[in-house]
């Protein structure tokens, strides 16, 4: 004749009150993947308050399984007998087994100690047949977590008829709560290491940071200043010795000039967008725009530039092209880019500027050079975190590394994306993408733009 006895305790009202059986059973498995347990290898520890159960109880095995949703997960076994091979460490089916009955009878009816006194009651239970032997006595208590949920549960069982009495239940019952605090070690462990990883990138973000502001304090004390040195200069020269000057002597000085206050303009434009960028002050307001009369307004702007270098510029844009994108924005991508081209290409080089629908309902812009080129580093670096290092160009032109990096957040705060193909000694290819419509824009317009870096 079987006997079945349990202990109670009242589960917290709170979970029983809130959620059904379908719901409480989803928070337990959930509650159980916290752990980050079940699965998981073999623990000494664990092994050890089996061994201190069988010692405390003096019964011939003890378990600690875990509940999961199809499968029990044996964590621990320690026995007095010879073991069959692969009992620890194993999956077994979770049907009719002892650790999810120890489950069902604390999650829905209260239970808090399940024990069976009878040989052919603990045969129905096929997670214990595993044992190799006759078992004619088990009691197990749930492991139930701090918010009430039982994830699983330790049980311990003997080959010969066994009454527990109650200094045995309560000895049983410190041992479940020895095992959970055990879990509750190894889920803060976990959530340190979580925590740790993420403090340690957000301090590599505050170093990334860091390199950005010195390098803008940089531009600012050396790259901006240095420009004016020569405008200055050549500026007095015309001042005082403009009557004893060649016209061509004058037309170079004056070209002179020009460039490098058109450079210095782009230089200082690009400064205060990066400041604006960096507040989150800088607004996109996207409408439709008419790609041509733009690349028109945009390559007029540059046109000394690219007659000083004799630089050709071609552009192949779709007829009537149009984008849904921010025209100061757009204007502000395209000029860097161009501009950039333009730096690192040689006298007679070729730049071509083209523009075409693509799938998605986007329009794919690209800025082609037969210039320098770059190595596959060099690409590799362009658009991390911190500013990418600046290079001189062909003609010894300086630059602040600002224009790629606000290209890249202009064009990813608009819907789009970048990237960039390089052949060192044969050119660059910089290619973008922007929505071609309003309704393929991602994100609400007009919507403020990150921070930077």
């Amino acid at each position: 004749m079987s006997i079945l006895t349990v202990g109670q305790i009242a589960m917290p009202e709170s979970i029983r009150a809130l959620l059904n059986p379908v719901q409480l059973e989803r928070k337990r498995l959930a509650g159980l993947d916290g752990y980050g347990l079940f699965g998981s290898a073999p623990d000494e520890v664990y092994r050890e308050i089996c061994q201190l159960a069988c010692t405390a109880l003096q019964v011939s095995h003890a378990v600690i399984a875990l509940l999961g949703e199809h499968s029990i997960w044996i964590k621990a076994v320690y026995t007095t007998c010879a073991l069959p091979p692969a009992i620890e460490g194993s999956l077994y089916p979770r049907q009719a087994s002892l650790c999810e009955r120890i489950v069902n009878d604390y999650s829905f009816n209260d239970q808090l100690i399940l024990k069976v006194t009878d040989h052919e009651q603990t045969a129905l239970f096929p997670d214990l047949t595993r044992f190799g032997q006759p078992l004619s006595f088990c009691a197990g208590v749930p492991l139930i977590s701090e918010d009430g949920l039982a994830l699983g549960a330790l049980y311990v069982m003997h080959d010969q008829p066994l009454q527990l009495d109650v200094r045995h239940e309560n000895t049983l019952h410190i041992l479940g709560k020895q095992v959970m605090a055990r879990m509750e070690l190894h889920r803060s462990h976990q959530l340190l290491q979580s925590r740790m990883a993420i403090l340690q990138d957000k301090t590599d973000e505050l170093e990334q940071l860091n390199h950005s502001q010195k390098r803008f304090l940089s531009v600012i004390s050396h790259d901006l200043r240095a420009p004016f040195q020569g405008i200055l200069g050549f500026s007095e020269l015309l001042i005082t010795d403009l009557e004893q000057m060649s016209d061509r002597e004058i037309n170079n000085v004056a070209s002179y000039i020009h460039d490098a206050a058109q450079s210095t303009y782009r230089m200082l434009d690009n400064l205060l967008s990066w400041s604006q960028l960096a507040s989150g002050h800088l607004l996109a307001a996207p409408v439709m725009l008419p790609v041509d009369s733009l690349m028109e307004e945009i390559t007029g702007n540059l046109q000394a530039t690219l007659q000083h270098k004799q630089i050709q510029l071609r552009q192949q844009l779709t007829p009537d092209l149009r984008v849904y994108a921010d025209p100061n924005l757009f204007r502000s991508i395209m000029q860097n880019l161009i501009s950039n081209a333009i730096k690192f290409s040689d006298s007679h080089d070729v730049i071509t500027i083209a523009g075409r629908p693509v799938a998605d309902h986007q329009i794919q812009f690209s800025v082609q050079d037969t210039g320098v080129g770059m190595t596959a580093e060099q690409v590799a670096g362009l658009f991390q975190n911190a500013l990418p290092p600046s290079e001189r160009g062909t003609k010894g032109e300086a630059g602040s590394g600002l224009g790629l990096k606000l290209c890249e957040q202009f064009i990813k705060q608009q819907g789009g994306h970048i990237w960039v193909e390089s052949v060192p000694g044969k050119g660059t290819d910089f290619h973008f993408t922007l929505p071609a419509t309003a309704n393929w824009a991602h994100g609400e317009m007009p919507i403020p733009l990150d921070r930077a870096g």
